[in-house]
């Protein structure tokens, strides 16, 4: 009863929502913000919401109360662009509440067109936190659970003076026309000169293309246009996937924008063509064996080209948007089969619109799950005499051999049919699989219009030998019509209740719901083709779609603090045009392309891992992602890192280029990347700001660093450029769906000159090469991932951070896809599997000098459970001759500098230094294995582990111990180091008075 109750309560939810007033008439001081919403588990792949379920993300933007459209995506589900309209929402100071319709988009595995109609009730929380439910319906079938969310930050307009771009004005990518002046200006001076005699020589169809625009001499166009002509057709693919998709793209729309004016419209209009064409193709490149999560070095290029090519082409003229017919009008005839009789028993049921037959001729169940062209033969025999008692002998394949099945018409057994329809469970076993035919014949007496509604999406329904379809609707003439329903499923569950029912019926609400949808969204386009004067709506499609796809990769592929997480080289080719689309979007709308702190946060997360050395030679230790400070990647991003810290850029960009003063700028238009070099040129030239004063880092840039989306930290002792020194510690807070690492709670530390602890650089990475605990004889998940549990810091960049470490050591789950993260990055705790093993890890890092000596670090291992472990320190094979191991301690001694370190627990380690081979992972494949020689510092013991470190020049400050065990007490100098096992757990420095 109460499952009749729900299923009443959605369909009139659907029915209410669909049928929602138009856009609201909002207050002056209505909602203005955006939204980032997680509806758990509110879709599913299979035919019931039992099976495949996957959360539904959802972003949500409003100005003054008016809701623009909704974007979704669900990984977990499939990799489409999923679109909606909000249809209610009520946001006040605690709460808000909205009534969402979504519908899905597909991709090349799973189909969309599903509509999602969703209730969804937060509450507001801290720091713009949201939590609530939802409820609602999805595939017709009732659903909810838990919602998620948070305000998103505001996305304001960041050029001064900036004014809406005409939507046919071009150049508008890497400037725009009210830019030229300044340019030309910055042309005549000397670095301007030098940037002229680069481009110039280069034959490159960008930098052409930039100086017929600084010049306004035809002849580079010409040269230009004499390039482009040479390209072939499908200019767009280029040489593959992983780093060699998109340049010529890049480089064909922006030497079309750039040439606007001065190429004919035969060749405007052929590259247009195709453009359009690459544009399509890499939006929907899906193809092959490669990896196109958001974060991927297949994903960055192929998203990235496509979304900078959208914007080259948003806003050109199109036709208006065809408003999308209403279904119902277009309803397909189906007629009475021309001279059917209908045989012997056959049941002749007077047709009601949303009433299946209660009356059935009824055929097997047969032991197999048909498919095919069973249905078919089927259905001609339906249509041409079957009858009770009647046999039919069909070919069919079980366990891939052919077989000839023999079914039998029999009235239906009157115990089988309900209310609700006719139960499968009384005629087949439910535990096999099994399939079902009935056959009626419906009299129809006047004209109707009927959609078919299914029930179960393992049913098939014929009528009058043509087979229906979720979508359409269908005209009927009155007359007979034979009605074959074959049900064919693995497991034959539940009833169904095939039915032809009316439009406005509540069987059909979903359907409606997604005609609404789909006006909502034509409402939308054509509001932005008057808006825009006739922008081609086509254009405005994929500039969205490109924009949604990009925004992906900046919240899943980069995510807060700009960490980027795809590992070494990979990161570079996925994120090169994700953030060149960065800047160019700031150009042509002036505000960021996404309102979170990820692709305006690369750069300055790069610098704050840079130590800037006196002699001009900068000193990285890599934590999993690229670190470094590429200066064509500071060319590239510029424009868009936050305002404060753009000085401290400039400087670091000087820097990188070994610029010292006005005379030698030239150096910045030095070597170009290995991207497009007349895209990293033209950037260098436009985006070097003459009139700006660097800044050192030190006076702008802060001392710590997080990037809470996957985990980094950073805490510097300083930016004098000598001895200060940069810890990091990664807890790995999110899955990495590229080249995973076994690196969460990994570390660094670099200081005094030097790099103290090593780890992993290649794009194939175990636990084993980092510097962790291993448990060697137990089965772990050693690729999953950290989770914050403390943070402090403090105004000298010391820290202090504890890893809750669970997730590593629970055990391996034996169910089929239950990953413990969704390529959403979104943690499933129910797929959790308890290996009997608990733990974690923590960090201190003390630069006060309390300890007397630079740097203090401590690390706190905790493990329950589990069997023989290990602590391990990973070195340099140079580095392994300068250790020293003296009881329960070891010491690296770098000459100039040392590191020691004191076990407070085990008391007794064994302790080793050794280099030796290591074979891990699935051997022979370069993918999947590590094959090689470690150098590392060992210490095998039967509990925790705490270690004290100090890092200095001369001799070493005395370590003073009280206590035993994790509940010891150190002394350093003035500084005191303890373990508080919480909650939270977490390392204390506390100076003596």
């Amino acid at each position: 009863m109460r499952k009749a109750i729900r299923a009443a309560w959605v369909l009139s939810a659907a029915l209410a929502v669909a049928a929602a007033l138009p856009a609201q008439q909002a207050p002056a001081d209505a909602f203005t913000g955006g939204l980032h919403v997680v509806l758990h588990e509110a879709l599913f792949r299979k035919a019931t919401p039992q099976e495949g379920r996957a959360h539904l993300v959802l972003s949500l933007e409003a100005d003054a109360g008016k809701w623009h459209r909704v974007w979704g995506q669900a990984l977990g589900y499939n990799n489409g662009v999923h679109t909606g309209v909000v249809r209610e929402a009520a946001v006040t100071r605690d709460a808000i509440r909205l009534k969402v319709l979504v519908l899905t988009d597909g991709d090349m595995w799973v189909p969309g067109g599903h509509v999602g109609v969703y209730a969804i009730d937060l509450k507001r929380g801290e720091a713009g936190t949201l939590a609530g439910t939802y409820e609602g319906s999805f595939k017709g079938a009732a659903i909810s659970g838990t919602a998620t969310g948070k305000l998103a930050p505001p996305r304001p307009i960041r050029i001064k003076g900036f004014q809406d771009l005409d939507p046919q004005a071009h150049p508008r990518v890497l400037f725009r026309r009210s830019d030229l002046p300044a340019l030309r200006d910055k042309l005549k001076t000397p670095f301007g000169q030098a940037y002229f005699e680069l481009a110039a020589k280069s034959w490159d169809p960008i930098s052409l293309g930039v100086l017929y625009q600084l010049t306004g001499e035809k002849k580079f166009a010409e040269a230009a246009e004499k390039i482009i002509r040479e390209y072939k057709e499908d200019f767009f693919v280029g040489s593959g996937g992983s780093g060699g998709t998109g340049h010529k793209l890049v480089s064909v729309a922006l030497a079309y924008d750039l040439c606007y004016d001065a190429w004919g419209a035969d060749l405007r209009d052929d590259l247009r063509r195709r453009i359009l064409k690459g544009i399509d193709s890499l939006q929907l490149f899906l193809e092959g064996p490669a990896n196109y999560h958001p974060c991927s070095n297949y994903y960055g290029p192929g998203r990235g080209s496509a979304a900078i090519a959208s914007l080259v082409l948003w806003g050109e003229k199109g036709p208006e948007p065809a408003k999308p017919p209403d279904p119902v009008s277009e309803a397909k005839a189906v007629r009475p089969v021309a001279g059917y009789t209908p045989g012997k028993g056959v049941p002749v049921v007077d047709f009601q619109p949303g009433q299946p037959p209660r009356q059935w001729l009824c055929g097997g169940p047969i032991d197999i799950q048909a498919s095919g062209a069973f249905f078919l033969t089927l259905a001609e025999y339906a249509v041409s005499g079957a009858h009770e008692g009647a046999g039919k002998t069909l070919a069919s394949f079980a366990g891939g051999k052919p077989r000839a099945i023999t079914l039998t018409f029999r009235k239906l057994p009157a115990e089988c049919v309900t209310d609700a329809g006719v139960a499968l469970d009384k005629l087949a076993d439910p535990a096999k699989c099994s399939t079902t035919v009935l056959f009626a014949v419906l009299k129809v007496a006047a004209d109707e219009v009927v959609g078919l509604c299914r029930g179960q999406a393992a049913t098939k329904v014929f009528l009058s030998g043509a087979e229906l379809d979720d979508e359409s609707y269908y005209r009927l003439t009155p007359g007979l019509y034979p009605m074959l329903v074959v049900h064919a499923a693995a497991k034959s569950t539940g009833t169904i209740a095939p039915r032809l029912s009316a439009p406005a019926s509540a069987d059909l609400a979903l359907r409606r719901a997604a005609y609404d949808v789909r006006l909502a969204l034509w409402q939308a386009d054509h509001d932005d083709w008057k808006r825009l004067g006739g922008a081609d709506p086509g254009l405005i499609r994929r500039f969205h779609v490109g924009h949604r796809q990009v925004w992906r990769h900046y919240r899943l592929g980069i995510g807060d603090g700009g960490f980027h997480a795809e590992t070494g080289s990979y990161s570079l080719i996925g994120g090169w045009y994700p953030l060149v689309y960065a800047t160019a979007y700031l150009k042509v709308f002036g505000r960021n392309a996404s309102a979170w702190p990820d692709v305006t946060h690369l750069m300055p997360r790069r610098m704050m891992q840079v130590l800037f050395c006196t002699d001009g030679k900068p000193m990285v230790q890599k934590v999993n992602s690229v670190v470094g400070f590429d200066p064509n990647w500071v060319a590239a991003a510029l424009p868009i890192v936050p305002d404060e810290w753009k000085p401290a850029m400039l400087w670091g960009w000087n820097y990188a280029r070994g610029v010292t003063g006005e005379a030698d700028r030239a150096k910045i238009l030095g070597s170009r990347g290995a991207f497009t070099g007349g895209l990293t040129l033209a950037q260098a030239f436009c985006h070097y700001p003459l009139e700006m004063k660097p800044v050192h880092p030190g006076k702008i840039m802060p001392l710590t660093w997080q990037a809470p989306t996957f985990g980094l930290d950073v805490f510097r002792s300083g930016w004098q450029g000598s001895d200060e020194f940069i810890a990091q510690v990664f807890a790995k807070a999110s899955l990495i769906a590229g080249w995973n690492h076994g690196n969460a709670a990994t570390f660094r530390v670099l200081g005094l000159g030097h790099g103290w602890v090593t780890g992993s650089v290649g794009r194939v990475g175990f636990r084993i090469q980092e510097p962790v605990v291993m448990l060697p004889t137990n089965e772990t998940q050693e690729r999953a991932c950290g989770r914050l549990a403390y943070r402090k810091v403090q105004p000298d960049g010391s820290g202090i951070v504890t890893i809750d470490l669970n997730d590593v050591y629970s055990a391996p789950s034996e169910k089929k896809h239950a990953e413990l993260y969704d390529g959403n990055l979104i943690r499933h705790p129910e797929n959790l599997v308890e290996s009997g093993i608990t733990g974690l890890r923590a960090f201190a890092f003390d630069y006060s000098g309390a300890a007397g000596t630079p740097c203090l670090a401590a690390i706190v291992d905790k493990i329950v459970g589990g069997r023989r472990r290990f602590w391990q320190w990973q070195l340099s094979a140079e580095m392994l001759s300068q250790v020293k191991i003296d009881g329960r301690t070891f010491t690296i001694d770098q000459g100039d500098a040392t590191m020691k370190a004191t076990f407070v627990t085990p008391e007794d380690p064994e302790l080793a230094a050794r280099n030796e081979m290591v074979r891990v992972g699935k051997l022979g494949d370069k993918h999947r294995s590590f094959e090689g020689n470690l150098s590392r510092v060992i210490a095998a013991g039967k509990d925790h582990f705490f270690v004290v470190l100090t890092f200095q020049r001369g001799a070493p400050p005395p370590v003073r111990i009280e206590g035993h065990g994790l509940a010891a007490k150190v002394t350093v100098g003035r500084q005191t180091v303890r373990f508080e096992d919480g909650p939270p757990a977490r390392i204390v420095l506390q100076p003596l008075k």
